[in-house]
C-alpha cells in the first residue's frame, strides 16, 4: 500500500515591519489651543521671562532694592530650584549690604554643592566686605579654580588686590616717611573701596595717622569720623 502523502500546509505570508509614520511637527501656539493647560504653561512661562527681563534691567541701573523682590517672585512662583536666578538674587542683596544674610545662604549652597563657584564668590565677596581679606581670597581663588571663566570672581580678585596694593603702598610710603605719598596712596584705596566695606575704616585710620603725623589734625578728625561711621567698633 502506498503511504499517504502528507498534506502540505500553504505557506504564511512574510510579514512586513511596521513603519511607525514621522510625527509631524506642532507649533506652540497650535498645541496651546488644543491642549488644556498648556496655555497657562506657556502664560506663564512669558510672565517668568517678562519679571527676569525687569529684574535684570533693574541690576544693571543699580537698582537693586527694585530687583531683588522681583528674583524672589521668580524663585517663589516660576522656578524655584533655579540656581542662576537665586545667584542674582543674593548678588543683588550683597549690593544692599545684607552680608550676613547672604553669607549664610551661600553656606547652605556649598553645604547642597560643594563645587558650586557662585556660592563661594558670594562668600568671598561677603567676607571681604567684613574684612577678611585673606579669606576672601582663598574663596576667591577656590571659585576660578572650579570655573576660570567665572567673571564676578574675576572681578572680586582684582577689586581686592587693587585696594590691597594700594594700602601696602601706603604703608611704604609711611614707613620711609614720605605722609604725602602715604595720603595718596590711602585716597587711591578708599576710592576703590565699596561704601560699606569695613576695610574704609582701616584706611580712613591710616590716613588719620599720616595727617596727624604731618601736623593736619583737622584732616586727621575727620577721617577718624569717617572710621567711625563705617566701624563703630573700631577702637583705633
Amino acid at each position: 500500500m502506498r503511504a499517504r502523502a502528507r498534506a502540505r500546509r500553504p505557506r504564511r505570508p512574510e510579514r512586513r515591519p511596521v513603519v511607525p509614520r514621522r510625527a509631524t511637527p506642532v507649533r506652540a501656539s497650535e498645541l496651546a489651543a488644543d491642549t488644556p493647560g498648556v496655555a497657562s504653561d506657556l502664560q506663564s512661562i512669558k510672565l517668568a521671562e517678562a519679571l527676569a527681563e525687569e529684574a535684570a534691567a533693574h541690576t544693571t541701573a543699580c537698582e537693586y532694592a527694585k530687583a531683588v523682590p522681583l528674583y524672589a517672585l521668580l524663585l517663589s512662583r516660576y522656578c524655584a530650584h533655579s540656581d542662576e536666578f537665586k545667584f542674582r538674587e543674593l548678588d543683588a542683596i550683597v549690593h544692599l549690604g545684607r552680608y550676613d544674610e547672604v553669607l549664610s545662604q551661600a553656606t547652605a549652597m556649598l553645604r547642597r554643592s560643594m563645587d558650586s563657584p557662585n556660592a563661594l564668590y558670594l562668600r568671598g565677596r561677603c567676607m571681604f566686605h567684613n574684612g577678611q581679606i585673606d579669606a576672601a581670597l582663598k574663596h576667591t581663588a577656590e571659585a576660578l579654580r572650579l570655573d576660570p571663566d567665572h567673571a564676578p570672581a574675576k572681578g572680586l580678585r582684582h577689586e581686592i588686590k587693587a585696594i590691597v596694593s594700594q594700602k601696602d603702598a601706603g604703608n611704604d610710603a609711611f614707613k620711609r616717611g614720605d605722609l604725602a605719598e602715604a595720603v595718596r596712596c590711602y585716597t587711591a584705596a578708599l576710592a576703590l573701596a565699596g561704601e560699606r566695606d569695613i576695610i574704609r575704616a582701616t584706611l580712613h585710620v591710616n590716613r588719620a595717622t599720616a595727617h596727624a603725623r604731618a601736623s593736619q589734625h583737622d584732616a586727621a578728625i575727620a577721617d577718624c569720623t569717617d572710621a567711625l561711621a563705617v566701624d563703630a567698633r573700631n577702637v583705633k
